[in-house]
Parts: structure tokens; C-alpha cells; sequence
């Protein structure tokens, strides 16, 4: 196997699809690594001298992760972008479009994060038990 094909095969690792909605709509979601969750914690806090995180930078971080994890979707339709769209065209995926998307659907976006979690702590999880052995 040469270097993209191991790249590809690692990326792919850490692919994983989630169904939102009641339309058969689903999302692709790409598991964060471990420097890109500190660079998003990071980007979040700013430049605050704050030893916690504070309730935005709480809902900053959450928002960065979701918005860098949604790699691909399916199934998502002018409608659950802008409700009010007078046509209800498939739309293909567009990074660009994920922040509007998880905006009209704020219980897609409930629901991805929490895939994103239940996802990063069975990982985590797995590590552990691989370095154990």
C-alpha cells in the first residue's frame, strides 16, 4: 500500500454516516483527531485567560467541530436549508452550506453532535483497551 492509499485508508476510518430527520436524510461526519479537537477548543477560548470555558465557548467549540466533522450528505433538499425556498431541489453537498443547514435544523445538529460523542468516546475506548494489551 503506498502513502495515499494509507492516507485514504485512515481517513476512511474515521468516516461514519448518521440518519437525521424523518426523510431519509443522512449525514457523513469525518471523527476529528485529537490536535484538531485541541486546535477548535483553542479557537474557541480566543485569546481569554479563563481557566474554564465559558457558556459561548462552550456552544463555539460544539459549532467548529460539527461544522470542520460534516464531511458529506444525502438526501438534504432546498427545504431543510431555507424553509421558505419556492422550489424543493436535492442540494448537493457544500462545506459552505453546513452552518445554514445545522441553523434551519437545530435538532440535526443535536443529534450529529451527539453521534460525534457516543463515536469519539467508543474510539477512545478502543485505544485504551489496544494499549492495554
Amino acid at each position: 500500500m503506498d502513502a495515499a492509499d494509507l492516507r485514504r485508508h485512515a481517513l476512511a476510518a474515521r468516516q461514519f454516516g448518521v440518519a437525521v430527520g424523518a426523510d431519509g436524510v443522512s449525514v457523513t461526519l469525518t471523527e476529528p483527531t485529537r490536535l484538531q479537537m485541541q486546535l477548535a477548543l483553542l479557537e474557541a477560548i480566543g485569546a481569554s485567560d479563563a481557566p474554564r470555558m465559558d457558556a459561548a465557548a462552550k456552544l463555539r467549540y460544539r459549532r467548529l467541530e460539527l461544522l470542520r466533522a460534516v464531511t458529506g450528505w444525502s438526501g438534504v433538499r432546498e427545504r431543510h436549508l431555507a424553509p421558505e425556498a419556492p422550489t424543493d431541489e436535492p442540494v448537493p453537498f457544500d462545506a459552505g452550506l453546513v452552518e445554514l443547514l445545522l441553523d434551519a435544523q437545530p435538532e440535526w445538529e443535536d443529534a450529529i453532535s451527539s453521534a460525534l460523542v457516543e463515536r469519539a468516546g467508543k474510539r477512545a475506548q478502543a485505544l485504551d483497551t489496544a494499549a492495554k494489551n
